[in-house]
């Protein structure tokens, strides 16, 4: 995981590890904080302790990761919200059409050219369809949050574990710089 020197304030002595990335993947991966700061230590020849690691997991990458998951229901509230908004439009917009085409009925026989009757019989039957086959799959729509920034995150540093730590870190340097 990518720590943001802006996120988590001064950086940590594990944040400002080469590795940092490594290390974080693997707490995300469910390894103990012992483990991953022995595997620091015995084959990177870190010298933090693993006190630093344990508080960079509880300060940093937790923290972290609660603010993106809380981030991402945000997204994904508004984007139901905004589904629903929609569906009750398209609700109101067929009972429209409905009081429109019976209007419709009521005054065709005024109207003088047989064609033109069904023509706008048939625009209106058009358009209702549409809107029925709209709303019967609307409870149907499943919202599938597009890929997280934590998961693209975690796909390139998977794609960069055999890259040397220093293309890593220059990745990670030229990151932090994007908006």
């Amino acid at each position: 995981m990518f720590i943001d020197e802006k996120m988590c304030g001064q950086l940590c002595q594990v944040c400002k590890s080469p590795n940092v990335a490594e290390y974080d993947k693997l707490l995300l991966e469910g390894w103990e904080i012992k483990e991953v700061w022995r595997k620091a230590v015995t084959e990177y020849n870190e010298s933090f302790s693993y006190e630093s690691m344990r508080g960079h997991y509880h300060r940093d990458v937790i923290g972290i990761i609660e603010a993106k998951k809380k981030r991402d229901r945000i997204r994904e509230n508004i984007l139901e919200e905004e589904i629903q908004k929609d569906i009750v439009v398209a609700q109101q917009i067929r009972n429209d059409l409905e009081l429109l085409n019976n209007m419709l009925n009521t005054i065709k026989e005024n109207i003088e050219d047989k064609e033109s009757r069904r023509e706008i019989l048939s625009i209106v039957s058009k358009i209702h369809d549409t809107l029925e086959l709209l709303l019967r799959f609307a409870d149907q729509l499943q919202l599938k949050p597009r890929i997280t920034e934590e998961e693209l995150y975690e796909k390139f540093i998977k794609a960069m574990s055999d890259f040397p730590s220093e293309y890593i870190m220059k990745f990670m340097e030229r990151i932090k710089s994007v908006p």
